[in-house]
């Protein structure tokens, strides 16, 4: 079962959506610990994933989840209310592990495990997934982070081996995947990292 955090409706509170065998599963928070009762948005198949943020610019949340049939992206009004999912109709079986500018286009991104990236167009709707491979065998999941301090998310894989005779079979490794894709040049008063005046 998954589950993803965050403010919802706007109220300051955060909220829950949790993965279901038919869809998501929104619990708003009341801001002391306890939960409203749950309210129901299909996708048409189980949730193995659910990942939180505003995937079409509108400034309030959307879900994103991963379904055994695709990725199908729920739009929020705002509210805690989601609109009927856009179905990718490819990737079956993506599990979805954050959300980040990973090409910097100002665009939010989809990142699944193990190793693959979905580009955003900005819309809510997303290209197909690249995969980038690792140096382990059988990967397994990942998580998003900026891992060299470049200010560009990057991805830390888990594998069940490495990829070399030495390594016994299942002794588990993890891949850390480093964002190479180049930062538009600073303008005007930059306020990115590595921009003048700012460190």
């Amino acid at each position: 079962m998954a589950v993803a955090v965050g403010d919802l409706n706007g109220d300051g509170a955060l909220d829950l959506a949790v993965g279901t065998g038919s869809g998501v599963a929104v619990l708003l928070g009341q801001g002391d610990g306890s939960f409203q009762e749950a309210r129901t948005f299909g996708v048409g198949n189980a949730a193995n994933s659910v990942v939180v943020g505003d995937l079409n610019g509108d400034g309030a949340l959307d879900l994103a989840v991963g379904t055994r049939s695709g990725v199908a992206v729920l739009l929020g009004q705002g509210d805690g209310i989601f609109q009927a999912p856009l179905s990718s109709g490819c990737c079956g079986g993506t599990l979805l592990v954050g959300v980040s500018d990973f090409n910097g286009d100002g665009k939010p991104d989809l990142a699944a495990a193990p190793d693959s990236v979905l580009l955003g167009q900005g819309d809510g709707t997303f290209e197909s997934p690249l995969a980038f491979g690792t140096e382990g065998l059988n990967p397994r999941s990942a998580a998003v982070g900026d891992f060299n301090g470049d200010g560009l998310p990057d991805l830390a894989v888990t594998n069940w081996g490495k990829a070399d005779s030495a390594t016994p079979p299942l002794s588990g490794s993890v891949s850390v995947l480093i964002n190479n894709t180049p930062r538009p040049p600073c303008r005007g008063h930059g306020r990115g990292r590595g921009c003048p005046g700012h460190p």
